[in-house]
């Protein structure tokens, strides 16, 4: 999911080092103009605070319905931006 946002950002020419600046600039760019729906930043934020809970803290139980929860987000965010990206390129 943060690698579409940050393909959709670099399709506009924006491009940033730290993932607080392009979950920023998203918000900025492209939820606050309407462009997408106000809850892919959401998804975008739980998402990140996700991998971070399992990359940092110990024993995380990441239960299957949590999983899945994320798994749907990212194909509904990554086809959303997929589209998005094809229609600026027409």
């Amino acid at each position: 999911m943060f690698y579409a946002v940050e393909a959709l950002l670099l399709s506009g020419e924006m491009s940033f080092s730290k993932h607080s600046a392009v979950i920023s600039a998203f918000a900025l760019n492209y939820i606050k103009s309407g462009i997408f729906p106000t809850k892919y930043h959401r998804y975008l934020l739980d998402g990140f605070k996700a991998r971070m809970t399992g990359d940092y803290e110990a024993l995380v139980e990441v239960t299957t319905d949590d999983a899945a929860v994320h798994i749907n987000r990212v194909k509904e965010i990554v086809e959303a931006i997929e589209k998005r990206i094809e229609g600026d390129l027409k």
